[in-house]
């Protein structure tokens, strides 16, 4: 098994380089102004509205780079006594999966014009294979195999379903989302509700900055920003124009994060068209929201676990429940 590679930090240090410097420009330049121009009640409002939403950004964000994502115990070979069944099974999905890659890409190339000379093409790459394999591919169903157990050969260990080997890593991540180089870290079942509370407060902290400095151009005619000397109007004039970029990214991205969490798929499962068609882990809004946020709602919004135990037996986690195991044993069936 390969060793985990070491996180990259060059990014996690640029993202508090500028989360330390908006705030800056934001709170003890900007906001300390409306207060010295005596608007008390809105400079009061800002701060605390503001302070609230960069204390949660941060408590999310260390803990996003801090938990691990979700790793497959190192004993859950064990569970399995038909392993080497599951071992073969992958494979031949694996070269199934490859093989469709491949006729989807020609297709996207090809178009309809020279669809014939596609599946020609297809044929003879095709007949190189095992005839069985053949008929496997043309009879796979990816929504059945992506509910199963499958092997991974780069950690020597079974993967349950939604899990998927990082390669930036070197490890399997359950229900793995993507890998985040903002955070050093993957982003999976157990600190994807942190990404997102994050994403969250930051598109509410950028996003009063903005709101705060246009406001006091469509209120006060820029009174507040041009009572700075001339030094301070740059720092803000770069504030604006850096906070209108990030709400905008971040936002779009916090949106995104959002749609996904309420379908319960992951960024990796958006990409295979098939779940878009028909998503088998779409159990209904409030259940895929408890699936990452957690089943107590009072602590959505808190940056804590929400699967403590899961935390405490990622081996009971792992495990197939039993009508999986009985989904399991008819696909190895098929192989035999």
């Amino acid at each position: 098994m390969q060793k985990s590679s070491s996180p990259n930090w060059i990014p996690v240090i640029l993202v508090l380089i500028i989360i330390g410097t908006n705030y800056y420009f934001q709170q003890f330049i900007f906001i300390q102004q409306m207060f010295e121009q005596e608007y008390t009640a809105a400079g009061l409002f800002v701060t605390i509205f503001l302070n609230v939403n960069v204390f949660f950004m941060l408590a999310n964000y260390y803990q996003c780079i801090c938990t691990p994502p979700g790793s497959v115990s190192p004993d859950i070979n064990e569970l399995y006594p038909n392993l080497e069944q599951i071992k073969e099974r992958s494979a031949k999905e694996q070269k199934i999966k490859i093989l469709l890659r491949k006729e989807k890409k020609q297709k996207k190339k090809t178009g309809n014009n020279n669809l014939q000379n596609h599946e020609n093409t297809i044929d003879i790459e095709l007949s190189n294979q095992k005839e069985q394999l053949k008929n496997e591919m043309m009879n796979f169903d990816i929504i059945r195999s992506i509910q199963q157990v499958s092997y991974c050969v780069k950690c020597d260990r079974i993967k349950p379903p939604r899990t998927h080997h990082c390669k930036e890593c070197n490890r399997c991540v359950q229900r793995m989302d993507h890998h985040c180089p903002w955070v050093a870290n993957c982003v999976g079942i157990q600190n994807h509700k942190y990404f997102i509370l994050f994403l969250l407060h930051a598109t509410l902290s950028v996003g009063t900055c903005c709101v705060n400095i246009t406001a006091d151009y469509i209120f006060n005619d820029g009174a507040i920003k041009h009572s700075l000397n001339k030094a301070n109007r740059l720092c803000i004039t770069v504030n604006q124009v850096m906070t209108f970029g990030l709400v905008m990214c971040i936002g779009f991205l916090f949106i995104f994060q959002v749609i996904r969490m309420l379908k319960n798929q992951t960024t990796v499962e958006y990409h295979i068209e098939e779940i878009n068609e028909r998503n088998p882990f779409d159990k209904g809004t409030v259940s895929n929201i408890s699936e990452i946020l957690g089943e107590n709602k009072i602590f959505w919004f808190c940056p804590i676990n929400p699967f403590t135990r899961i935390k405490k037996n990622s081996l009971q986690y792992s495990t197939f429940d039993q009508e999986n195991r009985d989904q399991e044993n008819q696909q190895n069936d098929l192989y035999q």
